[in-house]
């Protein structure tokens, strides 16, 4: 692992990259086709892949978020010589599944409680007074996030926004958690994936609760878009819409003729019209 490392690492080296999303079968089949289209190649993940396996000089395959346990990952894999794949994955199992050779696994750890502390301290923009005064209940509610960083960010973004002390947070912690346990406020499948115990989904509900309901309709609406999909440029495109319907509503409002708006809708030449004079 580490002559791969140190043969890929040279800055006079350039190696192709290709990446692969792994969440699902459609997204995995929507990588591919984008890496066959970017090649000029019949838009199939067999196209691709077909195409990957005649390279002739070593490339990077990265396969992101294979978390489906019911997804076979090496039936994607080039059969290339010159393929080095790297996978992530939260599956334990499959990770095994997929290494080959020893140091071929390399596990993100948790933090140590004062890295966890400090992470908290800095995400939730506590004083230093108020570390100080409120260690212990810091120090017992990073040990209840299992010192995830991931969980650490959640809970000291939702303290700094919720302007709420950490007594209070813990509080509601246990509150929801005890909810979520026993079923009858919400459901989580988190029986497969390691290290994103319960625990991890009560920060992401707490941080949920808080935001406004404007807030959470729109992440209702981003829930329908692949991640990758959610840029600053959506937003700017849809405030374009948006402003533009605006103006067209109050030229419709304002617009002295009586023949602009039918029972059926709008008149465009109408509108047009209106705009003319």
């Amino acid at each position: 692992m580490k002559a791969v490392y140190e043969r890929f690492s040279k800055k006079n080296a350039t190696h192709l990259v290709f990446y692969v999303d792994g969440t699902t079968h459609a997204t995995i089949e929507a990588s591919f086709v984008l890496i066959a289209k970017a090649n000029g190649l019949e838009e199939s993940s067999e196209a691709a892949l077909a195409w990957m396996s005649n390279l002739d000089t070593e490339f990077f395959m990265y396969i992101d978020n294979a978390d489906d346990p019911t997804i076979n990952m090496r039936g994607f894999f080039s059969n290339s010589d010159y393929v080095r794949v790297i996978i992530t994955t939260r599956l334990s199992e499959k990770a095994r599944h997929y290494s080959q050779g020893d140091g071929s696994i390399l596990k993100l750890e948790s933090l140590s409680e004062e890295e966890s502390i400090k992470l908290l301290a800095k995400t939730a923009c506590l004083s230093e007074e108020a570390v100080v005064r409120d260690r212990n209940l810091i120090a017992m509610l990073v040990k209840e996030l299992c010192y995830l960083p991931l969980a650490v960010v959640q809970a000291g973004t939702c303290i700094s926004k919720s302007g709420w002390p950490v007594h209070l947070y813990l509080k509601k912690f246990h509150s929801l958690q005890a909810l979520l346990l026993d079923g009858r406020n919400d459901t989580v499948e988190a029986t497969a994936i390691d290290d994103y115990p319960l625990h991890l989904y009560t920060t992401w509900k707490l941080s949920y609760d808080i935001l406004p309901e404007r807030a959470q309709a729109l992440l209702w609406l981003c829930s329908y878009l692949h991640h990758t999909g959610i840029t600053e440029q959506l937003f700017h495109n849809a405030l374009k819409v948006k402003r533009y319907y605006a103006q067209l509503i109050c030229v419709i409002w304002t617009c002295p003729r009586r023949d602009v708006v039918s029972s059926n809708g709008l008149k465009l030449g109408g509108i047009g019209d209106c705009l003319d004079d």
